[in-house]
């Protein structure tokens, strides 16, 4: 989704309503959907016990601090909101996509922004796009 250019919800509306290519003629080329040429990196940022035995409840601190870093979006999966506080809500609580020019940038935002983030017993990988730096003479 980072990496995408032109208007996502203008193309869906025009799909449901079955004038898309009434809709790309008349809108111009701000409409087309297509790719940047962007690289993007995402970690997920796990709770305790993921994949086997998830613990829930725990507070989520500092997203806005993740989501500060350059070129980072920090994607909800498994959070929910209870008594005015973030909490975990699912194995897979976060995920972390940070966009650059070269796979080495967008790894290390990423890793930056995840750690960042704070609540009990997250956990994540990291060793995301190891290898595609490896393959590149990067590491």
């Amino acid at each position: 989704m980072m990496r995408l250019t032109g208007d996502l919800a203008l193309t869906l509306k025009a799909c449901a309503d079955g004038h898309l290519a009434q809709t790309l003629m008349s809108a111009g080329r701000h409409t087309q959907l297509g790719l940047s040429d962007y690289v993007a990196i995402t970690v997920v940022v796990a709770a305790k016990g993921y994949p086997e035995s998830v613990r829930t409840g725990d507070v989520i601190a500092r997203i806005e601090d993740a989501n500060a870093v350059e070129g980072v979006k920090v994607f909800h999966a498994g959070t929910s909101a209870k008594d005015g506080a973030l909490i975990t809500s699912g194995g897979r609580v976060l995920n972390v996509t940070a966009i650059a020019n070269d796979i080495a940038t967008a790894r290390e935002r990423a890793y930056e922004a995840c750690s960042k983030i704070k609540f009990d017993g997250m956990h994540y990988r990291k060793d995301i796009a190891y290898q595609a730096l490896n393959t590149q003479g990067t590491i």
